[in-house]
């Protein structure tokens, strides 16, 4: 086959010299149509090529920007009121993503405009994965948040002075911690040593009534002789009067009678002797049976206190290490003090020990041996007479009831008056709120809903949607960033207490709480500063000598005796303890009530003072509700918002992020009743499935015939508020 196609060219020819002008045919085959159909086909390939990886980075660009203009939409009021990023998730994102794609797939719509637009798509299907929230991962994601707030926020400054404080709070709220849960066993401690007094005074019974028993005894063999030679003189007078005859005989017989009156008379006080002795031991043996209930009263006592002493113990020894020289010293006369009645070694464990032994050994020889059979027998079996028995029973018992109380074991001389230690804890008892804060104040009525709050869920299982920390976990900046955020961000007691205009709320004290209601919570905030004034009282006391000396000479007077350990040693740091938590109260007060308290005391902030007099006297010569507060112009000092920022630098920082979290949401929802920021999103992948068709390709009409329909792309895009965060990849 032969196509032909006639086309008119101008030449000129030369003919027998002559030149002539004319039209020619040319003909084209088909193989350079076939050539040119192929260079098109690749310019179309080519050209769709580029299309397509520009399609691709467009399409690239849509969802980067669909996703960057959807976290636009953060959550005003949250960003406002307390400096947070986040998006609230609806249920309706990919939706929204999907409206912001859209304006890439017509670039025309709601805009005026025209043109060819060379990458349109259509998007099938958008979805949100590997969503990172507010409270996944134990509130990391809301931790970061405000990390990245502080950033440039944080003074130097304050991280030294806070640094400088941490440490020694840390161990002042601890030992006061174990303190409270010495100082009920302390009544514990001073009723069983009223019963090492009461249980010597019974030895002292025991020892008077076995000395008159040895008497008797003494009496009794005394009377033994007597009888002896007087039955001897009634006999020779009898062998006398038998001999005699007439007057003689008659003046014999009435010796005889006479000397048998006296013999009566001597067998009748021997008889008497004889029934004092059995009644002194009688006595001895009720006197025994006493202590016997005694030694297994104390042997009671003395397990229920072990078994409450010795895990106070144990933390105890496993904090020592932590605590300074000082403090160490202060715990470990606590516990020496209490552990001389628990310990088998302690001092009044002796005591038991030595007492117990004496005593059981008097109660058996008083219950072998019968004073009026011995007596009555005139000897035993083996020969020997009552009055060598008697003599070898007099030996006995001067060896077993002389001393039973060894002179060595000093305890108190009479019951011990607690009276000081009853007026402390009646005082505390009204409750730290009570003692801090005025009957006639108003305080905040708040009650939190607790099935809305995030806290109650710590403990519950997290959502597969976690992310990796980058280097956010408990660091010191970190720990006094986070506490400067909430002091920042959150009212406390104080701040009410200065609006007297209108009712505040305690959400600092709610974070420092265990409680849903802000009376409830204010109390704990108020005890924990007692406890971290307490501590730093104690270290104070325990530096000072003189007042140490105030404390010891006191509990000298309260025990009795002077000197006498464990006791008085025991009493006199309950005085110091008790001392330290009366001065702990008027600071407290004084930081409520706007006023500042040094963190560490000298002897002119001092405002408390300790009576050293009789046991019998108020301890406290000044009760709490007369000392005088700490004056307003004490620059030098430290206000309740800084001593709130200590306890929060020493809260768990899990648990301080859950109940700031509780905050935030409560206060959000006060307008926006829906907000929950378990659907405050921070980090998000968009993947959008698209389609798009072939351009290039179809311009032949053969090749449209032969090409697919078009083309279908995933693309993904990822977006976060903060930086470095990414879903955790799990282990395979």
């Amino acid at each position: 086959m032969r196509i032909e196609q006639t086309v008119y060219i101008c030449s000129t020819r030369k003919t027998n010299g002559n030149c002539f002008a004319g039209r020619l045919p040319a003909h084209i085959t088909v193989f350079v149509s076939a050539a040119l159909i192929m260079i098109l086909a690749l310019l179309c390939t080519s050209l769709e090529s580029a299309r397509v990886s520009a399609l691709r980075y467009y399409m690239k660009t849509a969802a980067d920007a669909a996703l960057f203009s959807l976290f636009s939409e953060y959550h005003s009021e949250l960003m406002e009121r307390y400096h947070l990023f986040f998006l609230e998730d609806n249920g309706q994102l990919a939706e929204r993503a999907e409206y912001y794609l859209s304006y890439y797939e017509n670039p025309e719509q709601d805009l005026m405009v025209g043109g060819a637009n060379f990458f349109r798509f259509k998007t099938e299907a958008v979805r949100l994965a590997d969503s990172i929230y507010a409270s996944n991962n134990k509130g990391y994601p809301f931790q970061a948040e405000i990390l990245a707030y502080m950033k440039y926020g944080l003074a130097e400054t304050l991280i030294d002075q806070v640094k400088d404080k941490l440490n020694i709070s840390s161990q002042c709220g601890e030992i006061m911690k174990i303190t409270k849960q010495l100082m009920p066993l302390t009544d514990q401690v001073f009723e069983l040593e009223n019963q090492y007094v009461q249980l010597k005074e019974n030895t002292e019974d025991i020892s008077y009534v076995s000395e008159r028993t040895v008497q008797e005894i003494l009496s009794i063999q005394e009377l033994l002789e007597d009888r002896e030679a007087q039955q001897a003189k009634v006999t020779e007078l009898e062998v006398q009067t038998a001999s005699a005859a007439g007057l003689s005989q008659l003046a014999s017989q009435i010796d005889v009678e006479g000397a048998k009156w006296k013999l009566k008379g001597i067998e009748d006080q021997l008889d008497a002797a004889v029934f004092q002795a059995e009644q002194n031991r009688e006595t001895l043996l009720r006197l025994t049976e006493i202590s016997e209930e005694q030694f297994r009263y104390i042997q009671e006592e003395t397990a229920v206190l072990k078994s409450q002493f010795d895990p106070i113990a144990a933390e105890i020894e496993e904090l020592l290490p932590q605590l300074s020289d000082q403090l160490r010293e202060a715990a470990k006369q606590q516990t020496q003090t209490i552990a001389a009645y628990t310990q088998s070694s302690g001092q009044r464990k002796v005591i038991v020990d030595a007492v117990k032994g004496k005593i059981s050994g008097l109660t058996d020889f008083l219950k072998e041996n019968d004073i009026s059979e011995i007596v009555k027998d005139g000897g035993s079996n083996d020969g020997e007479n009552s009055y060598y028995q008697l003599d070898d029973c007099l030996t006995q018992l001067k060896e077993r009831g002389e001393n039973i109380w060894p002179n060595t074991l000093e305890t108190a001389e009479e019951p011990l008056e607690t009276s000081f230690l009853d007026e402390v804890k009646a005082v505390l008892s009204q409750g730290v709120t009570a003692l801090v804060i005025g009957s006639g104040e108003k305080l905040s009525e708040r009650q939190l809903e607790e099935d809305q709050l995030l806290s109650g869920k710590m403990d519950q299982e997290e959502g597969s949607s976690e992310w990796k920390p980058d280097n956010i976990m408990d660091s010191l900046y970190e720990i006094v960033a986070i506490s400067e955020y909430m002091i920042q961000v959150m009212p406390s007691y104080t701040d009410s207490a200065a609006a007297k205009d209108k009712e505040g709320y305690y959400d600092l004290e709610y974070i420092l709480g265990s409680s849903s209601s802000d009376r409830d919570n204010l109390g704990e905030t108020l005890e924990k500063l007692l406890l971290l004034r307490g501590g730093m009282n104690l270290i104070y006391l325990i530096g000072d000598e003189g007042k140490k000396a105030e404390a010891g000479a006191a509990a000298a007077a309260l025990t009795g005796i002077l000197g006498a350990a464990p006791l008085a040693e025991l009493v006199k740091w309950v005085l110091l303890i008790a001392w330290a938590l009366t001065e702990a109260v008027t600071d407290v007060r004084a930081l409520t009530d706007g006023k500042t308290v040094p963190f560490i005391k000298s002897s002119s902030d001092w405002k408390t003072s300790l009576f050293s007099g009789a046991g019998k006297e108020k301890i406290l010569e000044k009760s709490i509700d007369q000392t005088t507060p700490a004056q307003e112009d004490n620059t030098a000092g430290m206000d309740y918002e800084a001593y709130i920022r200590i306890l929060l630098c020493l809260m768990p920082q899990e648990q301080k992020l859950y109940r700031c979290m509780d905050m935030v949401q409560w206060n959000i929802r006060q307008k926006d009743a829906d907000f929950s920021l378990e659907r405050c999103l921070c980090y998000s992948v968009l993947h959008a499935d698209m389609q798009a068709d072939q351009l290039f390709p179809g311009l032949p009409l053969v090749f449209s015939k032969l090409s697919s329909s078009g083309y279908r792309f995933t693309v993904t895009a990822e977006r976060s508020y903060l930086d470095g965060i990414e879903p955790i990849e799990e282990d395979e």
